[in-house]
């Protein structure tokens, strides 16, 4: 018991860099090491979801995490039943271990959504912020920060009970509690769907835009929010998008949302980039030089998770080669990381081109000053699309349409915004759509 023990942690680690932490925390951090013996590991979940969708989607890249990291040839058995109690020291439900405030990088780009993380473990169980809604674009570390609060608060508080969940957990288990069944089934589901995220210390809930015009979800919440809020528990949100930015989703919601602590989370420069990958590094036990690691933060500029990747694909090819790390082996393999993800980055400039051709207006006019009202929609269209697809900063997107203030594009991100909000499937949402799909499919 001892030895898998030791192993599945170690897989774990692996895992949690190689797999979308949704889907890690979801699938894999649940289940629980049984046995290592005779060339056979076996894991075990008492939960029927979770044993099918191991068996059909991850058993490989379980097996090739075991071997990685045990050096052993595993055979994987899963097993489905009760689990019983371990008395040696509990792990934070549905949390990574790996997502610490010790492995989090600081940097100009998220100091304040720190400051305020660390505030919220220190006051815990008294909310200190609430909610703390945290939004930025993906990749960039809301993730591993509300996992950091959970484990944090977790090892402060072992008595507490803290839940972590994605909103597309959360919205299957509002559509399985009221889906229609026989001997009152529904209404016994539903109880134990609010006696689990109404009964809890903390509630951390990951990408809430997805709940956005799910009616029966979004009401499900709002009343989970309200139950808790009152009873002073602590709420944290995260989101691609600021509370008033989230397209279709209710007033009542945005209100809520905006009442405690709104912070956002920008993209690394190249200092905090260069202090990931030394941190990775040093946590992996890999040797490479500073220089090297710069050379990779420089190459890789868009977002954390696809830095850490190019990190773990470079050591991967090192270790499987046997070759050491260097100069070359690290332009050989961004090579065609960099192309493929460059070929295929959308730019404000295609933005601009994409809206022109659409509405057969010269680019001319939309980086102009003409106010007439069909130019002037084009616009403001063509600047929220820069802000959502390119998720360009509103200077960048201002210096685009010809030296326009920030806060020109800000007015014109909100009011379109406000429009797909309040009237979805106008044609204003249909001309969206369509020029996005556009972009998306270049």
């Amino acid at each position: 018991m001892q030895q898998a023990e030791n192993i599945w942690k170690k897989a774990l680690e692996y895992l949690s860099g190689t797999i979308n932490p949704t889907s890690y925390s979801r699938w894999i951090a649940v289940l629980k090491p049984v046995s290592a013996d005779g060339g056979v590991f076996v894991l075990a979940t008492d939960n029927d979801t979770v044993f099918k969708t191991v068996d059909m989607l991850y058993k490989t890249t379980i097996q090739s995490a075991l071997k990685f990291v045990s050096d052993t040839e595993y055979a994987l058995e899963l097993h489905l039943g009760e689990i019983a109690p371990e008395d040696n020291a509990r792990v934070a439900p549905m949390l990574n271990p790996r997502y610490t405030f010790d492995t989090f990088v600081v940097g100009e780009s998220n100091q304040m959504a720190h400051a305020a993380a660390l505030a919220i473990t220190d006051f815990f169980p008294e909310p200190k912020y609430n909610p703390f809604f945290l939004y930025s674009s993906v990749g960039l570390g809301k993730t591993h920060l509300i996992h950091a609060i959970g484990n944090e608060i977790y090892k402060r508080h072992p008595d507490k009970k803290i839940l972590y969940v994605s909103s597309e957990t959360f919205a299957n288990e509002v559509i399985s509690a009221i889906r229609p069944s026989p001997n009152n089934e529904n209404t016994l589901r539903s109880a134990a769907l609010r006696k689990k995220y109404r009964d809890v210390d903390m509630l951390m809930i990951d990408d809430i835009q997805f709940i956005a015009g799910k009616q029966s979800t979004e009401s499900e919440f709002f009343h989970t929010f309200n139950a808790l809020f009152l009873e002073n528990k602590q709420i944290i949100i995260t989101s691609d998008k600021a509370p008033q930015s989230i397209p279709m989703i209710d007033d009542r919601m945005t209100t809520r949302f905006s009442s405690g602590i709104v912070v956002d989370m920008q993209s690394p420069d190249f200092e905090t980039r260069a202090a990931i990958l030394r941190n990775r590094a040093q946590n992996a036990n890999v040797s490479v030089s500073n220089d090297m690691l710069d050379s990779i933060a420089e190459k890789v500029d868009s977002n954390i998770r696809e830095l850490e990747g190019a990190f773990n694909t470079i050591v991967a090819h090192a270790q499987l080669t046997g070759c050491r790390i260097s100069h070359t082996l690290i332009d050989r393999v961004l090579k065609d990381m960099v192309q493929t993800r460059d070929s295929h980055r959308v730019t404000n400039d295609m933005v601009i081109n994409a809206v022109s051709d659409y509405y057969d207006i010269s680019t001319d006019d939309i980086k102009g000053k003409k106010r007439d009202k069909y130019v002037a929609l084009s616009r403001q269209i063509a600047m929220y699309l820069c802000r959502t697809i390119v998720e360009a900063s509103y200077r960048d997107i201002g210096d685009a349409f010809g030296g326009k203030h920030y806060s020109t594009v800000i007015h014109a991100y909100e009011s379109i915004a406000e429009r797909l909000k309040s009237s979805p499937g106008s044609e204003l949402q249909v001309a969206v759509d369509d020029i996005s799909s556009r972009l998306k499919n270049l």
